[in-house]
């Protein structure tokens, strides 16, 4: 029923269309869908159909919309440096935000406006990872990780996308050595031309990190330790990415020799 396959990714999963407000109420009503008799069906589909129906789409608009609003919190919250005398973040009103040219279509395909999937490390433009999200993590039932139980409403859910801020610096960072614009979109073929010949360090990272690889390396993870740290109250320096010149062996070149596909000399 979405207008585009695009808005689509917006809609909610099962486990959170199971706890839109009209959807909760109808599986709190001990009579709706209570019997299988076909005039108790034909009842509840009257019932579904003329008194629910606009409500649950409502709801569901809501949700696209509040999904926009947290999305676009979290990238001025690890992009931007609102001071207190503005108010912060608390004193945006992202519904008006999200409806005013600002903060558009454009504004979410932006390479400075990517975002992270909560539940792991895929990174993109939103409607991107909204979609992976819907492909990768369905959400089939109410459980939520976090709760280590049910969710009795969507407040107990945690947003579908987010974006550390360690990791918009490491972004940040590539962006810049690969020469792209932080303001316009970026491809993947767009990143591995610009690093083509090159390698990436992230130079002071935890142990185990700080291996050479490509940016996709990089973002995996920057995201991987920035988490973990996170999760024990701690935080990352800004993350610091070097660009590396390719060495003889990683361009297959050695005395005159050359590495075949499965590493032999």
């Amino acid at each position: 029923m979405a207008p585009t396959k695009e808005a689509g990714w917006t809609a909610p999963r099962y486990g959170e269309f199971r706890l839109l407000p009209t959807v909760l109420e109808l599986f709190a009503d001990p009579k709706f869908a209570a019997s299988t008799s076909d005039e108790a069906r034909a009842a509840d589909l009257k019932t579904w159909g003329e008194e629910h129906l606009d409500k649950v789409l409502d709801d569901m608009d809501n949700f696209a919309v509040d999904s926009r609003c947290e999305a676009l919190r979290t990238i001025l919250a690890a992009t931007t440096d609102m001071g207190e005398e503005e108010g912060g973040l608390d004193a945006v009103d992202f519904i008006e935000a999200i409806a005013s040219d600002e903060y558009n279509d454009e504004f979410f395909l932006r390479a400075g406006s990517y975002v992270s999937c909560r539940e792991c490390t895929v990174f993109g433009p939103l409607q991107q990872v909204l979609k992976h999200v819907h492909k990768f993590h369905p959400l089939t039932s109410l459980y939520s990780y976090g709760l280590g139980r049910d969710a009795a409403s969507l407040d107990e859910l945690e947003p579908r996308v987010d974006l550390i801020l360690e990791v918009a610096c490491a972004w940040s960072a590539l962006l810049e050595l690969a020469e792209l614009d932080a303001d316009k979109p970026v491809s993947d073929k767009m990143l591995d031309k610009a690093f083509k010949d090159k390698k990436l360090v992230w130079e002071n990272g935890p142990r185990g990190t700080k291996r050479r690889g490509g940016w996709k390396d990089v973002i995996f993870r920057v995201t991987t330790a920035a988490r973990r740290a996170h999760a024990a109250g701690d935080v990352l320096d800004v993350p610091v990415i070097a660009l590396k010149r390719l060495t003889r062996r990683e361009r297959g070149i050695w005395g005159g020799g050359r590495w075949d596909r499965y590493g032999r000399w």
